[in-house]
């Protein structure tokens, strides 16, 4: 058996060589790992740059035409934001300059009727006018052909004359009134004249029923009545109203009324 005395050197020996060598065990490791992980790492770059260059490049294949959807989004970027408010802003003075442009059209549309009532207004002065002209057009109503009807006139003139009496023209304004209402209705206008007691419907005669026909031609136009209604009629003394002596100042006249509506049943000459 060893001594004692030897065991003792040879343990501790064995205890500081454990003590040296762990140390310097435990450093080689680290430096190994460390130097594992650097030779590893450029491979671990290159990995991770192709994995950046393969998704960039998907990226682009995804925004070619062949994927229209990808593309607009993504162009859809906040960035765009700012675009459609500013749009929207633009519109908001669209909508305004339309109401704006209903309210200008309005005004326009009442400038235009107020012109007209205006202008019907200064018509209506102009001529003699009773009521409801523009009612006045064919077919007449019961009321408005007993009013052509009995709207003849009759007018006297002293022996010899033919001017129109005060009397008289209150009597023509009257029917002037009527023709007026109804501006396309033809008139008839008869000269008179007395021939008692033969009635011979000598040239004297013709020639006072004449003027006497076209003095109340002319203040018919005068008052505003169209020529082209007008037709007279020279009858001389060749129809009287009276072959008796006392009463043939009755002859001397002119008769007015509205050619289809004699009420008188006198036929046109």
């Amino acid at each position: 058996m060893m001594d004692n005395n030897h065991i003792k050197p040879a343990l501790f020996r064995a205890i500081i060589l454990l003590v040296f060598t762990i140390p310097l065990i435990i450093s080689g490791s680290y430096l190994y790992a460390h130097l594992s992980n650097d030779s590893e790492s450029p491979a671990a770059n290159e990995n991770s740059d192709s994995e950046f260059i393969d998704t960039t490049s998907k990226i682009e294949d995804d925004a070619t035409p062949e994927n229209p959807d990808s593309t607009a989004a993504a162009q859809n970027t906040p960035a765009d934001e700012p675009e459609s408010t500013v749009n929207t802003d633009q519109n908001e003075p669209n909508e305004n300059e339309s109401v704006e442009n209903e309210t200008d059209e309005n005004t326009n549309s009442d400038n235009a009727e107020n012109l007209s009532d205006e202008g019907n207004a200064v018509d209506s002065q102009d001529t003699i006018v009773s009521e409801d002209i523009s009612i006045m057009t064919k077919p007449y109503t019961a009321v408005q052909i007993n009013l052509l009807k009995t709207t003849d006139q009759t007018l006297y003139f002293s022996a010899q004359s033919f001017k129109i009496s005060n009397d008289d023209k209150a009597l023509l304004d009257s029917f002037i009134e009527t023709a007026l209402m109804f501006p396309e209705e033809m008139i008839s206008i008869e000269g008179h004249a007395n021939g008692y007691p033969n009635f011979e419907n000598s040239i004297l005669e013709q020639t006072l029923s004449e003027d006497r026909m076209k003095a109340v031609k002319k203040y018919l136009e005068d008052k505003g009545v169209k020529a082209k209604v007008i037709m007279t009629f020279n009858c001389g003394s060749s129809q009287p109203a009276s072959l008796d002596e006392t009463t043939q100042e009755l002859n001397d006249r002119v008769e007015i009324y509205f050619t289809d509506y004699n009420a008188r049943g006198i036929q046109d000459k």
